[in-house]
């Protein structure tokens, strides 16, 4: 009896070794599967984002805006693995009876399909911005004056007096062809001065001062053959300098400074029928010098150098009144010329300074006027244009062998057009248009005596 029960106890104590060699083993095999799924207790690396691009505002200027640095990597170690456990010992007899094992052929790799590669352009096939001349007409100083240019759809107008015509007004175009007149050279029935062109929808339009005996101011239209007056008399009666003329809405608009009188800005419109004063009266309170004009969405402004102190004016008509736009003569120092320039409802002044003859631009924005550049040396000949929403500038570089050069401002700075250095020019030529989506500048060299036509493609 007392055998049979050791008999017992021997079988149960071995099953619960067999259980616990059991349960050791599948301890064994779940760690090993916890160590190569990555659980080695190593806490994971969040991952790295991408650095947010800072947009660079007018506040922020390039220089002082910083791109964040991304977050250092940690390197992680690679996790210990787990050693398997160790096969049950085999009896001599099997190993004598079972095949020696055939090591394991590995998986063949499968080798990558390289992409075919997209053809990479020549640098030859991707064009540069360049200045493109167009052909020449001769133009000596000594034959033409008070010369004034527009470029309307890609085609340059030159109205002149015409010295080879008794000093009678002439204008050429150039379609990007041929230069060709316009009508009949010396179309004025007197010797003119003063001379300003605009073209509207495709239709020329000049005005001029006469010298007669009873000089005035005369706006021409070209009908397609002939130059026809428009109105029944002259657009004013006397004496008139820095004529500027518009065209808006197929409403013809003349501003000048009375030479002969009270020597303030006027401004005059044609109603259809006759010219009559806009506003009832004049554009200045004081004498007015170096008067400009510009019509922006149906309004017009006028900037002038104020009598009182000779400083900038600016002024817009605001349907019945002429109205300051900021402060009356802001400008810090006294111009020579001025060039006026709207673009939606933003007025931009460009003048040369008259102590240091640089070119100076000035831009009103948020009810005050602000200096936005000015050259670093003394020019000649300053002209300006909105061009794709921006200012653009061009002037005689006297530092710089009287060479043209043409500046953009991008809303930090001014930046030069490549391949502006065009040679010497003439002071009183060398104009900057924006037309068909592309900048012209009328420029007439000093040296050959001829007119061009430069173009800037992009």
């Amino acid at each position: 009896m007392e055998d049979s029960k050791k008999k017992k106890m021997k079988y149960i104590y071995a099953i619960l070794i067999v259980i616990i060699i059991i349960l050791i083993i599948l301890m064994l095999r779940c760690c090993g599967g916890c160590s190569s799924s990555g659980d080695s207790g190593v806490p994971p690396v969040p991952p790295v984002s991408a650095p947010e691009t800072v947009i660079p505002t007018g506040r922020d200027s390039p220089e002082n805006t910083e791109t964040p640095a991304p977050p250092p990597v940690v390197p992680v170690p690679a996790p210990a693995t787990a050693q398997p456990p160790a096969p049950a010992p085999v009896p001599p007899a099997a190993q004598r009876s079972s095949p020696p094992a055939q090591p394991r052929q590995p998986a063949p790799v499968p080798v990558p399909v390289q992409p075919e590669k997209a053809p990479v352009p020549e640098p030859d096939a991707v064009s540069a911005p360049t200045w493109t001349p167009s052909e020449s007409t001769d133009f000596p100083n000594e034959t033409v004056d008070y010369v004034s240019v527009f470029v309307d759809n890609g085609i340059s107008y030159v109205a002149f007096q015409d010295k080879q015509n008794d000093g009678r007004a002439s204008v050429i175009s150039y379609d990007g062809r041929v230069w060709k007149s316009i009508g009949k050279p010396g179309f004025s029935i007197f010797d003119i001065a003063n001379t300003s062109i605009f073209v509207y929808q495709g239709t020329p339009y000049v005005a001029y001062q006469t010298k007669g005996e009873t000089p005035e101011v005369e706006v021409k239209q070209y009908n397609g053959t002939q130059w026809n007056t428009v109105g029944s008399t002259g657009a004013y009666s006397g004496t008139a300098e820095n004529i500027t003329l518009r065209v808006y809405n197929g409403t013809p608009y003349v501003a000048f400074r009375e030479a002969g009188g009270s020597m303030r800005a006027l401004v005059r419109i044609y109603s259809g029928s006759e010219w009559e004063i806009l506003g009832g009266g004049y554009a200045s309170d004081n004498s007015a010098m170096h008067t400009a004009f510009a019509i922006d969405r149906g309004t017009p402004y006028i900037a002038y150098a104020d009598g009182d102190g000779g400083r900038i004016t600016v002024r817009r008509f605001d349907g019945t009144n002429w109205i300051t736009v900021g402060s009356p003569g802001f400008s810090p120092g006294e111009p020579e010329n001025i060039a006026l320039l709207v673009n939606n409802g933003m007025p931009y002044v460009v003048y040369q300074d008259k102590t240091d003859s640089t070119a100076n631009v000035m831009m009103f924005q948020n009810s005050t006027w602000r200096y936005i550049g000015k050259t670093a040396g003394a020019v000649g000949n300053s002209s300006a244009v909105i061009h794709g929403g921006v200012p653009h500038l061009s002037f005689q570089d006297l530092g710089n062998d009287n060479k043209l050069s043409v500046l953009r401002y991008d809303g930090f700075g001014w930046n030069s057009l490549e391949g502006t250095d065009r040679g010497p020019v003439d002071p009183g030529i060398a104009t900057l248009h924006s037309s068909d989506d592309s900048l012209h500048v009328i420029q007439q060299d000093v040296e050959q005596g001829n007119l061009k036509v430069l173009t800037y493609t992009q």
